[in-house]
């Protein structure tokens, strides 16, 4: 018996076209992750700061395509060219649902956890509490 430990896939049907949607594994996610933190950098100058609008939109609209194509090619299996013939509404749609699948509550639940359990073993050092002694 199979006891996989994915979320059971999601069947969703589009126009006449159904697609299965899986969760991704760990390597895929990470690579899903690294593309769309290059989306969010787009937003940001080499400093640190934010950049306005109308320079880093067409960047990001860039980025963030590449992160999902990525997305959607792993998780729903399709070809690039196959992407690039789906209406706009079912690439939204195929989106909603693998990243309900990837970033599931349970994951956000935990790297919640894990992000803040390295805020306070990494983060700036909070003031301690000074006893006084009568």
């Amino acid at each position: 018996m199979n006891h996989s430990c994915f979320a059971p896939p999601t069947r969703l049907l589009i126009g006449r076209r159904e697609f299965e949607v899986r969760e991704l594994a760990w390597p895929e996610a990470l690579e899903f992750f690294r593309r769309l933190g290059a989306a969010t950098t787009a937003m940001l100058t080499s400093d640190g700061k934010p950049r306005p609008t109308a320079d880093f939109l067409p960047e990001l609209i860039t980025q963030a395509g590449t992160a999902v194509s990525f997305l959607l090619q792993h998780s729903v299996g399709l070809s690039a060219d196959e992407l690039q013939s789906l209406p706009g509404t079912a690439v939204v749609q195929l989106t909603q649902s693998a990243l309900e699948l990837t970033l599931n509550e349970d994951v956000v639940a935990a790297g919640k956890a894990v992000a803040e359990r390295l805020r306070r073993a990494f983060g700036p050092p909070t003031p301690s509490r000074v006893s006084s002694t009568t």
